[in-house]
């Protein structure tokens, strides 16, 4: 009836086409195997597609013994397109953080749970896979193979069922076929209407928006009717829009969002802020509360914006609390039921120009997106000359996928935009002022500042010189070390010279070079390009207040720039630089005016002093954070004016914290020797940090210096900002433990545990055993401690009455504490542990055997009995390690140390309080 996706005959309504029983549906239940429900236990809730990936790797590790394996045999080996899988490049390219952060968070997990929960269990009786290596590879498989073919067949409460229905039919909003089921769990493909030969079979998976198609089946709908913009709602949002959109009262004066207390109320009924403190004496208005996690804010679908979002903006552009008295929440959320004509058409201004703000926050215009694809008509095809009239390489495929979905995000905010334009009928593009401070002396500019139009790689013939100043005060913060890696890099690959404090272009410390300052600073004020201003800081105050009232540039206007025989900067001038970076750069000298080169105490402003250090110093490649790209337009200008030849700008992005605000100290660590203190290495560190805002378009991750120094290249650097993950930095620093030789690994951390007190030396028995087990999945030296000190102390009896143990005891845990403590007595158990994990494991098993036991239900109450905790590292290393326990821990009341003796001793103890077992009777 169907091959391949298509009809193979004319096909009637209600046709059934495949029928699957609950039996071919491969899912999971309660009834699986404790160890694997163990694992999926600790998946969190909202990747369910994970819970069932592991699952199906159980499956494919059974091979031809599943029931599966014709299913699992057929399914493809890899999933190309599914943006999982996708390389730095096209990631980035996604340019939506709502998906990209989805794509991180997903391998962020991938990494972790592969690393930290399926790698320690590999060949140990807890393997619901039986020593079959299920790595990142492997389970990011099962993870696409999940999301692209799971559906829910028994409602949202049961787990997903995979199902190959996906292999027969192609997605559609506008579907011929449909699921439905039938008796006994099954369910049936069948026709919606008449289906012609040869026609594709559709199913709808649902009314999803690109957003989910993009991530799990690797493709987006163009035009779609359920794509959406999501937005982190706050307050700030619409005070920009009511900026960006000019909005003034009958005076002509500016109106502004000051939310009251009875605003925030309704936003916090809306469920748009968390809840403030129910303290009335200290409320307060000027600091809004924060946005919580679930607050997110749509653009587009049918209803053009999220009815809370449109409740917002009325109350907070309504008058006063008054103005509401007649509205309910229902009024509020709803088109059609404004509070006023006055308060609609402001709140229609305020969300059209958010709209246009949130078009802003990409990289580039949708147009510019277009151009792309019309260049790419064809994933992968050859060399195409762009519409610049530029040969380039055609895009790859995942990065022509994820500019076609980024295009349909600005798509859909342009639509709603033009829509909430035709509401109000009236629409024009927001202006934005540049503001500033001008006093002292000031330089002119002058049309000859125009920027060479040069590329950024070094000029034949010239030697790459770049330099980096540290401050001469306080520790060096990640994000300058970050841009002294950068051009030391670029140096190196170069074959140049990185430049710090040193060499023949001395003196290097600014405060050692003001008589050259000086010197220059009388140059252009002799041949007429700088002038001396005595405006006192009133008249500076009124000049300012004066622009913002005429609504213009802050720009200089004192009475001494009309001294004669002085030049005005140029009107309307444009000046141009080509960011190695960033590509062209353009400001317009109306936004500048006359600026300062010295102040009236003698000291000179960083802009001129840091541009005569680079020409004098013979700097040619100039690369610093993006933060100093406005200082360019000044320092081009001082660098014509002496004449001095102007070097290449590139300009870095941002390192962000993770809540994508500027990395500061309330975030934790920020300066290297702070790290450093940490425990992480230096070649982690600079690994680490040649990856923020850089890649060599490959998967590769971990780079040894030369490695770094042959790839590095500036075309790699990217223009979004950077986010310092310290978790990712943790995991590459344990990579680096992991990569060097114990004969290094074991000294750094047995003598952190001697200084810090645990252990009495460094090279007995129980402190190489220690030493071996604590080092396995380590991420930082000084972790060792705390690892060390979960291993000595045996919380058995806080263990016994949490929620996840009550069961294991209720089910005659007495049993195998007895059967434990006979093996104790009578030497079995240390000739178990003296044999090996091996011999260790057949032990255990032997155990299982006599008493009907397996799984969960045989090593849980083994592990809690022997250890005191219901998870840690191998069970047969941690007796190894308490058996050679002779007085090596300094203090053991201190670090809470209870010897295996101990041990046994509370469970003869608890043992011996325990009433007999009596079997559960069926009823």
């Amino acid at each position: 009836m169907l091959a391949r996706g298509a009809a193979l005959h004319d096909l009637a309504p209600g046709a059934r086409l495949v029928e699957l029983p609950s039996k071919c549906q491969l899912t999971y239940s309660d009834e699986d195997d404790p160890r694997l429900l163990s694992i999926v236990s600790q998946v969190p809730p909202e990747l369910w597609s994970a819970k069932l990936a592991l699952k199906v790797l159980t499956q494919r590790a059974m091979g031809k013994h599943s029931a599966f394996t014709a299913y699992i045999s057929h399914l493809p080996p890899s999933f190309p397109g599914i943006p999982l899988f996708f390389n730095r490049e096209a990631v980035e390219a996604i340019d939506y953080p709502p998906v990209g952060g989805q794509v991180a968070k997903r391998g962020k997990w991938l990494s972790h749970f592969s690393s930290k929960v399926l790698a320690p269990l590999r060949g140990t009786i807890e393997d619901p896979y039986d020593g079959v290596v299920i790595d990142m590879n492997a389970l990011g498989w099962a993870l696409s193979v999940v999301t692209s073919r799971a559906f829910r067949t028994r409602g949202a409460k049961y787990p997903a069922s995979l199902l190959p229905l996906i292999d027969m039919a192609n997605h559609s909003f506008q579907p011929n076929c449909k699921v439905t089921p039938v008796v006994d769990g099954g369910i049936a493909m069948v026709t919606q209407h008449k289906v012609s030969a040869g026609e594709p079979l559709t199913l709808n998976y649902g009314t999803l928006s690109n957003d989910l198609l993009f991530l799990d089946y690797g493709f987006v709908v163009p035009d779609n009717l359920h794509d959406r913009v999501d937005v982190q709602f706050q307050v700030s949002l619409l005070q920009a829009g009511v900026v960006a959109a000019d909005l003034r009262d009958a005076a002509g004066q500016p109106i502004t969002i000051s939310p009251a207390l009875w605003q925030l109320d309704l936003l916090e009924r809306l469920n748009l802020i968390p809840p403030s403190p129910s303290n009335p004496a200290t409320p307060t208005t000027s600091s809004p509360p924060a946005a919580s996690p679930a607050s997110l804010v749509t653009f587009g679908g049918p209803l053009l914006v999220d009815p809370r979002l449109l409740a917002a903006a009325r109350l907070l552009l309504a008058k006063n609390a008054a103005e509401l008295r007649e509205c309910g929440m229902q009024q509020l959320t709803c088109w059609g039921t404004p509070i006023s004509a006055q308060n609609e058409a402001l709140t229609l201004r305020v969300l059209s120009a958010c709209g246009s703000l949130l078009l802003g926050y990409f990289a580039n215009s949708a147009a510019a997106d277009r151009v792309l694809l019309q260049e790419d008509p064809v994933p992968g095809g050859a060399g195409v000359v762009g519409l610049s009239g530029v040969r380039r390489a055609p895009l790859a495929a995942d990065v022509q996928t994820s500019v076609r979905f980024r295009l349909e995000k600005k798509k859909v905010l342009l639509s709603t935009v033009q829509k909430l334009a035709a509401k109000m009928g009236v629409w024009g593009p927001p202006a934005w002022l540049w503001v500033g401070r001008l006093s002292g002396l000031a330089c002119r500019g002058s049309a000859a500042a125009q920027a060479s139009p040069a590329r950024a790689s070094a000029v034949k013939g010239d030697e790459v010189r770049v330099r980096f100043a540290p401050s001469p005060t306080g520790n060096l913060h990640v994000g300058g070390a970050r841009t002294a890696l950068f051009n030391w890099l670029y140096a190196k690959k170069m074959g140049g010279k990185f430049i710090l404090r040193e060499g023949p272009y001395g003196p290097y410390r600014q405060s050692e070079r003001t008589s050259i300052y000086k010197e220059n600073v009388d140059k252009l004020v002799a041949e007429g390009k700088a002038y001396p201003c005595f405006c006192t800081d009133e008249e500076i105050d009124a000049m300012k207040k004066e622009a913002e009232e005429l609504k213009i540039p802050p720009i200089y206007r004192g009475k001494w720039a009309r001294a004669s025989a002085m030049r005005r900067v140029p009107k309307n001038q444009d000046i141009t630089i080509q960011d190695m970076i960033r590509g062209s750069v353009t400001w317009n000298t109306d936004s500048l005016g006359d600026f300062v080169l010295l102040r009236s105490s003698g000291q000179p402003v960083y802009n001129f002093c840091v541009a005569i250090d680079d020409a004098l110093m013979r700097i040619t490649h100039v690369i610093r954070a993006e933060e100093h790209l406005s200082n360019t337009l000044r320092q081009v200008l001082i660098y014509n004016a002496l004449a001095f030849k102007q070097p290449f700008f590139g300009h870095v992005s941002l390192i962000l914290a993770p809540d994508k605000s500027k990395l500061s100290k309330r975030h934790g660590a920020t300066s290297v020797g702070e790290f450093q203190n940490q425990g992480f290495l230096a070649p982690a560190m600079i690994n680490f940090l040649s990856l923020l805002g850089w890649n060599d378009g490959t998967e590769q991750e971990i780079y040894t210096v030369e490695e770094l120094s042959s790839k590095f290249g500036l075309d790699r650097i990217t223009k979004s900002p950077a986010v310092f993950d310290k978790v990712k930095l943790e995991w590459m620093n344990g990579q680096y433990l992991k990569a060097l030789p114990q004969e290094e690994v074991f000294p750094l951390v047995s003598r952190s545990l001697v200084a810090a007190g645990l252990i009495t030396t460094t090279d007995s028995p129980f402190a190489v055993a220690v030493t071996k087990l604590v080092s396995k999945n380590l991420e930082l030296i000084p972790d060792a401690e705390v690892e060390l000190r979960k291993l000595l102390a045996y919380p058995f009896q806080q263990t016994l009455v949490t929620e996840d143990a009550v069961p294991l005891v209720a089910d005659n845990m007495k049993e195998v504490v007895d059967a434990l403590l006979a093996a104790y007595d009578s030497g079995e158990l240390k000739t178990a542990v003296d044999g090996g994990a091996d011999v260790f494991k057949k032990w255990i098993n032997s155990v299982g055997k006599a008493q009907k036991r397996k799984g969960k239900r045989l090593f849980m109450p083994m592990r809690i009995a022997l250890t005191g905790r219901m998870e840690g590292s191998d069970l047969g290393d941690q007796l190894a390690m308490l058996m050679l326990e002779q007085g090596d821990v300094v203090d053991p009341a201190a670090v809470e140390f209870v010897s295996l003796g101990q041990r046994l001793g509370s469970l003869r103890e608890w043992s011996a309080q325990q009433p007999a077992f009596v079997a559960p009777v069926a009823v």
